[in-house]
Order: C-alpha cells, then structure tokens, then sequence
C-alpha cells in the first residue's frame, strides 16, 4: 500500500519520467538497473506512466512482471516477453519459480508465435526455453500443445527441457495429445531416473486415456523412494481416488509388489490406504477375498 501510495503521490504532482526514474535506478549500477527494494513502486509507477513502462523494459524488465500489465497495450507485452526470454537466452536472468504466476499476465495476441521460437529451438538457451515453456502453461497457449508433445518424446532434448513441457502439457494438453506421453508410462530406468517422466506421463493419461487397472500394471517401486517428484505425488493422488471396484487388483497390485508397512518406505502410506479402503469398501462377497491378501 505505502508503494502504491508513493507513486500516485509522483504521478499527481506530475513529475518528470526522468526524474522518476533518477529515484528509482540504483545510482552505482552500470547497467542502470532499478534498486530492488523499489520494484514495488515501480510497478506501480510503470502501470500509470506510459514512458517510464518503456524506460524500465530497456533496463530491468523483470520488474515489470509485478505491475498491472492489463493497462498496457499488446504491443508493449509483447517486447516485455521478448525483453525477458532475450536477456534469459543471454544468461543475464535467471528463471525465477517465484514469479511464475505472474506470467500469465504477458498474453497477447501473437504470443503463441513468438514462444515457438524460443520452445521449438534447441539452440536457445536453457533458461529462456524453459520460461517460455512455463509462459504457454500460464498463458494456456494450446496452438503449442503439439510442439511440447514433439519436445517430450523426443531423444535429443534435455531432461529438464522435457520435463518442463510435460507439465506444461498435463495442463494445457487435449487427451488425444496427452495421449502422445503413453509410452512413457513404462519408460526405461536409466532414461528416467528420477521417475519424472513416468509420473508426467501418468498424470497426463489417467483417468482420461488409461483405466486405473492399466495403471496397476505399470507401477513399479520409485528408484529413489524419498525423492517427491511426479511419481510419487501421482501415486498419492491416484491412492486418494480409488474406489470400492477397485479393492482388488488394488489389492493384487501390493501383493505382487510386496509392499510393506515398513513407516519409512514411501509406498507405505498407498499401501495402508489401500487396505483401509478394502475395510471400508468391501462387500459380504468380496470380504472372502479383500481375507486372503
């Protein structure tokens, strides 16, 4: 509040865009960047004035990401995300999770394009390309779904590009697309050690495109079994929604895999949800069956 209150204070007495900006660039930084304790105020600042939006896209505009972008018109998001994937491809940023929600306040029309360029080209840096990635999730840019599947499937992209646009494509993706990411569902071990594919892939074709016994038949213990990643925060989402017709091959599927009540295996808390459900669900004729396992 007291941010936005200091900007309206600069805009209502009118002062110059210059002297604005002399208040809010760190007076020792070469590069003219703004003080980071200022960006709130600069948001604010940039949202009211139009010429101080563009001072600060040609020096810092990262710090533009927490103003109202709303107010600007297309044309200026679109060089705001040109600005930022550029100095990201450039290693002069740095890819920030904190700011993540805030991108979907970049859409504009020819947003689409312009990320394909960045996502779709493997020699842009590893940075810009997985921003841009994160930008299509949050902008819901569906005309790039295809391209995110290409990336996913492909041998040659790196794993952490792969990973971005999987999570992307859980989101944004259609079923027939998503589709795409079967095969990784029972991906190899050494192209997926941490599981992250195989959890990616299972969140995006269950339940739409495999039944939950198709599922049973493809999980194995995690390699890493104290690593959270999409594997294991799947199998817990997956264990939640379980339900009375699928007490058995639940059942079957901690039977074949011998799956103990030992407090420290990360499969533990499955598998006692799982033998709750059989207590809470089971019928008079399948309780003969839920007593044998």
């Amino acid at each position: 509040y007291a941010e936005f209150l200091a900007a309206c204070y600069l805009c209502h007495h009118e002062v110059p865009t210059s002297q604005k900006l002399g208040l809010l660039v760190h007076p020792n930084d070469d590069e003219e960047r703004l003080v980071p304790q200022l960006h709130e105020t600069a948001a604010w600042l940039a949202g009211m004035d139009k010429q101080l939006f563009a001072e600060i896209l040609s020096r810092d505009p990262e710090a533009l990401l927490r103003s109202d972008l709303s107010t600007v018109a297309p044309e200026a998001r679109e060089l705001l995300v040109e600005k930022l994937l550029t100095l990201l491809d450039e290693e002069k940023l740095l890819d920030k999770w904190e700011l993540q929600h805030r991108y979907k306040k970049l859409e504009h029309p020819r947003l689409a394009e312009q990320l394909r360029r960045f996502i779709c080209d493997s020699s842009k840096g590893y940075f810009a390309r997985r921003v841009a990635i994160d930008i299509a999730e949050e902008c819901n840019q569906k005309s790039l779904q295809h391209d995110l599947a290409e990336i996913i499937l492909s041998e040659l992209e790196p794993k952490g590009i792969k990973i971005r646009a999987a999570h992307a494509l859980i989101k944004i993706g259609d079923v027939e697309v998503r589709a795409r990411l079967i095969p990784l569902t029972n991906i190899a071990a050494k192209d997926d050690p941490d599981d992250e594919l195989k959890g990616c892939a299972l969140k995006a074709t269950w339940p739409d495109v495999l039944s939950t016994q198709e599922v049973f038949s493809l999980l194995t213990y995690p390699q890493k079994r104290f690593f959270l990643g999409a594997y294991l925060t799947f199998l817990y989402d997956f264990s939640r929604k379980l339900t009375s017709v699928d007490v058995i091959p639940a059942l079957e599927w901690v039977k074949r895999l011998n799956i103990s009540s030992d407090s420290s295996d990360s499969f533990s808390t499955i598998r006692n949800r799982i033998i709750n459900l059989s207590g809470e669900h089971a019928d008079g004729e399948s309780n003969a069956q839920t007593d044998a396992y």
